[in-house]
């Protein structure tokens, strides 16, 4: 009887192991010595960067249940954390943090705020600053301002970006959806 205990407990755990979803994920740590003057005095200062790249690892559907199943490209979370050692002690203080998206081949950058996100978009690799997206009392609700349009923004369930706004243009409603950087 204690047999047939440690095998089902076994079977169950080996079970519920199989059911996790695999995730590539690849986190580099870059710290720099910069040496500043500050009040007339020079002042030692560490800056680290750490960048985290997270991706769901699928197979093809068509070739379920194969071996070697060939691999299909799934969006890339990548995650830039920057923080201040300012006297030396060891400690760092994460300053920002902002997370790439894509949007028609265009890089969108979203960097925490106290209110919301400074949005950039990357022309010629630099981050340019592109817009706001400041929380509303909803939290789940932005309200979006670039210099081209207004609007509101929100995560959807696949942790994509979606702005709506109204392009006076077309005098309709559009709606782009910036998801998570594939590189």
């Amino acid at each position: 009887m204690k047999t047939l205990f440690y095998i089902s407990i076994l079977l169950l755990g080996t079970y519920s192991f199989a059911q996790t979803k695999p995730v590539d994920e690849m986190k580099t740590t870059q710290i720099k010595t910069q040496t500043v003057e500050e009040d007339g005095k020079l002042v030692t200062k560490q800056v680290k960067v750490v960048t985290e790249k997270k991706q769901e690892v699928k197979t093809d559907p068509s070739k379920s249940g194969q071996i070697d199943a060939p691999m299909i490209e799934t969006p890339t979370k990548v995650t830039k954390t920057i923080s201040v050692n300012t006297n030396n002690n060891g400690r760092f203080k994460a300053l920002s943090k902002i997370t790439y998206y894509t949007f028609n081949d265009h890089v969108y950058g979203l960097q925490t705020t106290n209110t919301g996100y400074e949005l950039s978009r990357k022309v010629n690799n630099k981050n340019m600053p592109y817009g706001t997206a400041r929380r509303t009392q909803n939290k789940d609700i932005y309200v979006i301002t670039t210099k081209h349009y207004s609007g509101v923004g929100y995560f959807n369930q696949n942790n994509d970006f979606i702005i709506e706004y109204y392009d006076k243009d077309k005098k309709m409603m559009q709606q782009q959806s910036l998801t998570l950087n594939t590189h």
